[in-house]
């Protein structure tokens, strides 16, 4: 049974789009035993699910039934739904449709479409599922080598989420009579995989956030907002093959999750390898000082630590699991550092930054998360809670027991708890017990924030966006976590991001309401890559001159290319180059929706700039001795008083 949490008193409103499956071809009666049909009455009085689904429907703008077609696009934006699930590429793979060339635009140009709705619905993309005996007209290969992986980098692409359908139903062929469209039961147990999508959290944006009750977390959020920049750290045993940090293990046919695993190694024969890795693991060159130092110089304020991931793998001396970095069968367990975590701490205090931990509630070596008994399909847990009742409650129990070993007062002062992978099943119920968690964590520390990402309640002090921005001010508490690299974990062929595109990335954030958490990786070694450090002080030298604007600053409108915040009744013009990497200001700057006596640019205060009164704004002239001798590098910025 799935038990919805009380959104707004209005109904929201569920789209169901997709082709014959969605509409219920084969069916004995569509209108009650479709699968949007049964995730109305799964979901209950508090929803509206209305079916959109019509056979031949696919993706591709050259078929002829296009997704994009503007009467299905008219149909749903009269019904305004606040989330749309659709369920699509089972006939984008038949051979008049498929076409690799133009697959990912159109699929771009869908969900642009999609959440371009007035009411800017949350958009959830459902896989296909298996087909059987059907390889003449819809291509189960087709759909396997391709359409999963694109739909999948769509999600990451658009910000939309997805469901995968294909691996749960698999081995299910038996809910598929004619190979294609499931029967009644292939439906409802289709129905339950969308109810968990859609009761994840309250998808109507304005709704979201959830305000704590307690006047201390709401003063520590304040406190947290000012801050503005600060260090996140992925860390792990994972570090000793270089991959992605946990992901490798799961066994979903997602391709940036499986790269990293080698062609001449079974599933089975490579988890055991990397559930090894800790055996490896010794950083015998760790010295977070070093780290703390860096991002002291950079101008960051707080850092957020992994203390433990997906793969359970715990980077503190936790009494709750021997998968943990100070077990004997580490190396680096009779270091005298070897609590690491600990160490990373009081590092980064002792160099006046706060601290918090990072803590996955998923955790893939756990016996009560992924038990061996069954095959893990997917990152949920692999086995129903009711069916085994003593298993999910004694999980239940090591969180609230890893809550009180971090906030205990060996680890110190910590400002947040940032949770991921906070969902343990879209199938199941399994319910995380964030009261309890909360309730021993602010019993030892009173005002500890909890960031329980994507849940929208009241544990989630403030959002969490993954690599990306939002594109306009948002009226609740936001951070982006975004890598400098392009990977979270340390690779040895990491591509950073330049340091104008990390500032850019900063004045941004900034200028939008938010903080930034900048992440970086230390190898197996314990050491951040040299390009890492450089970017530190390169972002530290910027940041000497034009901080100013940054902390405690509230965002100012401009638009454009120039960034604007205000602090102290002053307003901050931060003016960004699109000329690719020009070191160059243009003789005069356009500001809008300001008017001021003052204009100075920071690192030139000495230099008063002239304005001219323009429409809506100020022309701001910028001297030639100023332009060929300016104070710092990538972005400039004007102060106006």
């Amino acid at each position: 049974m799935m038990t919805a949490v009380l959104f707004a008193q209005e109904k929201t409103k569920v789209a169901c789009i997709g082709d014959s499956i969605t509409y219920g071809s084969g069916l004995e009666d569509n209108t009650t035993q479709s699968y949007p049909a049964v995730l109305g009455e799964i979901l209950g009085n508090g929803f509206q699910v209305r079916n959109f689904g019509i056979s031949g429907r696919c993706v591709s703008h050259s078929a002829d039934y296009p997704y994009t077609d503007g009467t299905v696009l008219d149909e749903i934006k009269a019904f305004a739904p606040d989330v749309i699930t659709i369920m699509l590429g089972t006939n984008d793979s038949k051979p008049q449709n498929w076409n690799e060339g133009t697959f990912r635009n159109d699929y771009v140009a869908l969900a642009s479409k999609l959440k371009a709705l007035p009411n800017r619905p949350r958009v959830v993309f459902f896989t296909p599922t298996p087909v059987w005996d059907t390889e003449g007209t819809i291509r189960n290969s087709v759909i396997k080598d391709y359409i999963l992986q694109d739909i999948k980098w769509l999600g990451n692409d658009q910000g939309c989420d997805v469901v995968d359908l294909y691996d749960p139903f698999l081995n299910k062929p038996f809910l598929f009579p004619d190979g294609v469209h499931p029967n009644a039961e292939g439906a409802r147990q289709l129905a339950i995989v969308a109810a968990g999508a859609c009761l994840q959290r309250n998808w109507r944006e304005e709704e979201k956030y959830i305000p704590p009750v307690e006047q201390e977390v709401k003063d520590r959020i304040s406190e947290w907002q000012d801050l503005k920049f600060g260090m996140f750290i992925h860390w792990g045993a994972y570090s000793v093959k270089g991959v992605v940090e946990s992901w490798s293990i799961c066994p979903e046919n997602v391709g940036w999750q499986y790269a990293d695993r080698p062609k001449d190694k079974t599933y089975d024969e490579y988890v055991k390898e990397y559930e090894a890795l800790p055996e490896r693991f010794n950083p015998v060159e760790f010295a977070p000082e070093k780290w703390a130092e860096a991002a002291r110089y950079a101008g960051m304020k707080y850092v957020v630590f992994t203390t433990k991931h997906h793969d359970g793998f715990n980077m503190f001396d936790t009494a709750e699991s021997d998968y943990k970095v100070t077990s004997p069968g580490c190396p680096f367990s009779s270091n005298p550092r070897a609590n690491i975590a600990k160490e990373v701490f009081n590092a980064f205090r002792a160099e006046g930054l706060k601290a918090g931990a990072y803590y996955s509630i998923a955790d893939w070596h756990h016996q009560d998360y992924w038990w061996d008994w069954f095959p893990s399909r997917n990152n949920y847990i692999n086995y129903d809670p009711v069916q085994f009742p003593e298993k999910w409650p004694r999980f239940q129990n090591f969180l609230v027991a890893q809550m009180q070993e971090l906030t205990g007062g060996d680890y110190g002062e910590l400002s947040m708890l940032w949770f991921d992978q906070c969902i343990p099943s879209l199938e199941y119920a399994a319910p995380v017990p964030w009261d309890r968690m909360a309730a021993v964590a602010r019993a030892n520390q009173p005002g500890i924030m909890m960031v329980a990402r994507w849940e929208g309640t009241v544990y989630e002090n403030y959002r969490t966006p993954e690599q990306n921005i939002p594109d306009e001010v948002l009226d609740y508490p936001w951070e982006s976590c975004i890598t400098m690299s392009n990977s979270w974990s340390w690779r040895p062929d990491a591509n950073y991001k330049s340091t104008r595109e990390l500032l850019s990335i900063l004045v941004k954030v900034v200028s939008r309401g938010g903080n930034l958490l900048l992440n970086v990786g230390p190898s197996a070694k314990g050491i951040l890559d040299e390009e890492a450090y450089l970017r530190l002080r390169e972002i530290g030298d910027w940041m000497k001159v034009n901080s100013e604007g940054i902390y405690r600053s509230k965002p100012y409108p401009l638009g454009g290319n120039l960034y604007g915040t205000t602090v102290d009744g002053a307003v901050y013009a931060y003016y960004v180059p699109v000329a690719g990497d020009s070191e160059e200001l243009p003789s005069e700057i356009f500001v809008p929706n300001v008017i001021s006596k003052d204009v100075r640019m920071l690192g030139a205060e000495g230099t008063k700039l002239k304005c001219i009164p323009a429409e809506n704004g100020v022309k701001v002239l910028i001297p030639d001795k100023l332009r060929h001798d300016l104070p710092c590098r990538h972005i400039w910025c004007l102060r106006f008083r």
